[in-house]
């Protein structure tokens, strides 16, 4: 005699008639209740096929009902969650990537620059001085001269509009 085992024992399903769950064998029976109160109390109505009809559609769902699973969730396991997750709690989920090594690369310079500002204040040096520092000194009054120049006709122009 040979016995069947399951490498998952999740997967274990006791079978109590004709190779059906419990669940199973349940919902067949009302499903074929339905079919046969179907069937006698539309007969007079509808006639053979549109009670046959009637039967089929009626008794269908419940049927499923029992024989349905989608991730190891039963239907009203999976309608339950659908319901919840879609209308009772609906959050939408915004993606968005985020660039770690850019992101300290960033908040180094930021603090880079601040030091940089820091030193420049004590230093009383600003930011023009250091631009030009590789130029001889001659250039550098000549630059001088230049902007002066160059503000005071900025000024004059404004000033008589």
């Amino acid at each position: 005699m040979e016995v069947k085992i399951p490498r998952e024992v999740r997967q274990y399903k006791e079978t109590i008639f004709f190779g059906l769950s419990m669940r199973q064998f349940f919902c067949s029976m009302v499903a074929v209740g339905v079919a046969v109160v179907a069937y006698f109390g539309l007969r007079e109505y509808l006639g053979n096929e549109g009670v046959s009809w009637v039967c089929i559609f009626g008794a269908l769902p419940i049927a499923l009902t029992g024989f349905v699973t989608y991730h190891e969730m039963t239907l009203e396991h999976f309608v339950y969650a659908y319901i919840k997750s879609e209308w009772l709690m609906p959050k939408q989920l915004h993606c968005q990537s985020e660039n770690a090594l850019y992101k300290a690369y960033k908040e180094h310079a930021v603090e880079k620059k601040q030091q940089q500002d820091i030193q420049r204040r004590a230093d009383g040096s600003t930011m023009r001085k250091d631009k030009f520092k590789h130029l001889p000194e001659s250039i550098k009054k000549a630059i001088k001269k230049i902007t002066k120049w160059r503000i005071k006709i900025s000024c004059q122009t404004r000033s008589e509009k």
